[in-house]
C-alpha cells in the first residue's frame, strides 16, 4: 500500500514538473499567443459606443410634496456600452434608457444625482460606464409643491363660419383644484382649459375638456397638475342685423265685414340673420296685421259702427326673422274701427 501511494505521488510530481518547469520558454510563448488571440478575438467581435444620454423628468421618483423646477435644465451623461461589433453600429439610442431612480434625502433646491452602471438599461449590449457630461457634475433643482382652487377659463383656436358668433364661453365646474410649484401657483388666479377647435362649426358645441398642464405667462412656463376634467359650453350663434323698417298694416276680417286701421302704417325693428340679409325679397316676406277683435259681435246693420279701440299687431315673417317694437319693445298698437262690409267710408 505504501508502495502504491509513493507510485502515486511521484506520477504527480513528474505531471507538475512537466507542465510547470520543463521548456519554460515554450510555455511562455503560447501563454502570449493565446493572450495576443484573445485581444485579437475580443476586439474583433466586439466594439463599444459613446452615447449623450439626458435624464427625463420621468426618471426621477419623488415624493408628492416635490415638483421638479420649472427652469431646471436636465442634466446629461456620458453612456459607454459595449457589445457586437456589427449590431452595436446600427443600434437605435430608443435602446438606452434610465431605469427610474429614487433620490436619497431629496429636498427642495438642489440635489445632486447619481447614476451607477446598474441604473442604465441598454437591451442586449453591456453598459461599461456612466459618468456626467458636466464636469462639475450632474444636478435637479426641485421646488416644494402645494394645491390650490383656481378659476377656469375656456380657450379656444380657429373661428366658425363667417356668418356665425362665438359667445361667452363657460364651464362646470367654473374652479378646480389644481397642483404645482407653491412659488407658481401665488402667481396665478386662473388655469386654461385644452384649446377646443372652432374650426367651421355651426352649432353650439358642448365636451368635456381637461385643465392644461402648462400656462404662458410670457415670461416663464408655469407647470400644473390636475385630475378633473370640465364640461365646457360655448355658444354658438348667427350673426344678426337689425333694421327699421316701415310697414304696411293689414286688416284680416271674416266675410261680409270691414275693418280700418289708424295708422295705416308703423315702424318695427326686423332681426335677421346676416346672410338671410343678402336673400332677395326676405323683408317683402313680413306681413303686420290686425285682425277682427273678440270682443266685437257682428254688427247688427249698416250704420252700425264699432270702435275705435286699440289692438296690438301680429306678425308673419319667414324662419330666423324676428319682428319686435322699436328698442327692442313689443309690437305696437293701432286703434281699429269696424262694420258690415261698405260700412266704413
Amino acid at each position: 500500500m505504501r508502495m502504491q501511494y509513493q507510485g502515486a505521488l511521484s506520477k504527480i510530481g513528474q505531471f507538475l514538473r512537466i507542465v510547470l518547469i520543463d521548456d519554460p520558454l515554450l510555455k511562455l510563448l503560447c501563454a502570449a499567443l493565446a493572450f495576443l488571440m484573445w485581444i485579437y478575438i475580443d476586439g474583433e467581435l466586439t466594439s463599444q459606443k459613446e452615447y449623450e444620454l439626458a435624464l427625463k423628468p420621468s426618471d426621477i421618483a419623488r415624493t408628492d410634496s416635490l415638483e421638479i423646477a420649472a427652469t431646471n435644465t436636465m442634466p446629461k451623461f456620458k453612456v459607454t456600452v459595449r457589445g457586437a461589433r456589427r449590431q452595436i453600429e446600427f443600434w437605435p439610442r430608443e435602446g438606452l434608457r434610465f431605469k427610474r431612480k429614487l433620490l436619497d434625502n431629496a429636498h427642495s433646491g438642489r440635489n445632486a444625482v447619481s447614476v451607477a452602471v446598474s441604473d442604465v438599461e441598454a437591451e442586449s449590449f453591456t453598459v461599461v460606464s456612466v459618468e456626467p457630461v458636466d464636469p462639475d457634475g450632474a444636478f435637479v433643482d426641485f421646488v416644494s409643491t402645494a394645491t390650490a382652487i383656481k378659476n377656469v377659463r375656456v380657450r379656444t383656436r380657429n373661428s366658425p363660419r363667417a356668418e356665425f358668433l362665438v359667445g361667452q364661453p363657460s364651464s362646470t365646474p367654473m374652479r378646480v383644484r389644481v397642483k404645482g410649484a407653491a412659488d407658481d401657483l401665488a402667481l396665478i388666479n386662473e388655469v386654461w382649459t385644452e384649446e377646443v377647435d372652432l374650426n367651421g362649426v355651426e352649432q353650439a358645441i358642448h365636451q368635456d375638456v381637461p385643465i392644461s398642464e402648462k400656462m404662458d405667462l410670457g415670461d416663464r412656463i408655469i407647470k400644473i397638475q390636475c385630475d378633473e376634467k370640465v364640461h365646457v359650453t360655448i355658444p354658438i350663434d348667427p350673426v344678426k342685423a337689425t333694421l327699421v323698417q316701415t310697414l304696411d298694416v293689414w286688416a284680416r276680417v271674416p266675410p261680409g265685414l270691414a275693418m280700418r286701421v289708424d295708422p295705416q302704417t308703423v315702424q318695427v325693428e326686423v332681426v335677421v340673420e346676416d346672410r338671410d340679409v343678402k336673400e332677395q325679397g326676405v323683408l317683402s316676406k313680413i306681413s303686420l296685421y290686425v285682425e277682427w277683435p273678440s270682443v266685437w259681435d257682428k254688427p247688427k246693420d249698416a250704420g252700425t259702427v264699432l270702435g275705435p279701440i286699440p289692438v296690438q299687431i301680429k306678425v308673419s315673417a319667414p324662419p330666423r326673422v324676428q319682428v319686435r317694437g322699436l328698442n327692442n319693445g313689443p309690437l305696437p298698437t293701432v286703434k281699429v274701427m269696424g262694420a258690415l262690409a261698405g260700412g266704413l267710408q
